[in-house]
């Protein structure tokens, strides 16, 4: 097994060839042994597809794996990684997933429910959060995600489907409707606490957002979202000074920088401010 940390910071290393250090997500992609797809890399596809080196080794010393976050996507491309495969998981859909945040509750869909459960899964396993000052080891905590069966992850993901209308509901802290040509615009600010989960795509799929502010306590995040066909796109966008990353449709807060709940507050009064 190789090993895993957790940073904030795209590496030096990155730009350097023949290195036994790789990364997933960490802002820097050749597809090589740098995997990304946000931002200036939005052109290559999500890691868990690209064609990843199997870094098995008797030395778990041997090569380093940078990530900056654990998700359906980069677990799978660690998997890859290690020479493990889920042949009950369709990629593609976990390409859409990530990309849109958009699809169905459907407890029968593995792949939905599997991509759902693996962030909880992982939170049990106490993952660490994101640290611009620190570049913690998680290796013992992938290595026992592995050996977690893949229907623990199914399960899981359907549980948080059964509570998400009432998670939704008990998180909800704002609402606005702001007068606009062709159609008013619809806002909300939500704060999850750590047992709080709600799909991010269920703001507008069952109550007509058409942009939603998320806060999450348990990693101290800030994320936006708006429909796929919405006007409205996130990434690179600053608001109450902070600058957003990751896909149009779907960004957050800078990895690495803890955000308070009053900084989501004035993030939903900037996106409001932005608009009108």
């Amino acid at each position: 097994m190789f090993r895993v940390i957790l940073t904030s910071e795209k590496k030096n290393f990155c730009n350097t060839p023949g290195s036994n250090k790789y990364s997933i997500e960490c802002g820097y992609s050749d597809n090589e042994s740098h995997f990304d797809h946000h931002g200036e890399w939005s052109d290559h596809c999500s890691p868990c597809l690209a064609k990843v080196p199997n870094l098995q080794s008797a030395n778990p010393d041997l090569n380093t794996v940078y990530i900056s976050h654990i998700d359906a996507d980069t677990f799978l491309t660690l998997a890859h990684m290690a020479g493990i495969e889920y042949p009950k998981i369709n990629l593609q859909e976990i390409e859409n997933y990530d990309l849109t945040k958009s699809f169905a509750k459907n407890s029968n869909n593995k792949t939905a429910c599997f991509f759902s459960g693996i962030c909880e899964v992982a939170k049990k396993l106490n993952f660490p959060q994101c640290d611009k000052d620190k570049d913690p080891d998680v290796t013992e905590i992938i290595t026992k995600m592995f050996e977690t069966p893949i229907e623990t992850y199914i399960e899981t993901g359907k549980e948080m489907f059964k509570k998400e209308k009432a998670d939704y509901e008990k998180s909800k802290r704002a609402e606005m409707i702001i007068s606009a040509t062709p159609k008013n615009i619809k806002i909300g600010l939500w704060s999850l606490f750590e047992n709080q989960s709600f799909r991010t795509t269920y703001p507008a799929s069952v109550h007509g957002f058409d942009i939603a502010v998320v806060y999450r306590y348990a990693y101290e995040t800030i994320s936006i979202y708006s429909p796929n066909d919405s006007v409205f796109m996130f990434d690179g966008r600053e608001y109450a000074g902070i600058k957003f990353q990751g896909h149009g449709h779907a960004a957050g807060s800078p990895r690495g920088f803890r955000q308070q709940e009053v900084n989501a507050k004035n993030v939903f009064f900037g996106v409001i401010n932005k608009i009108i």
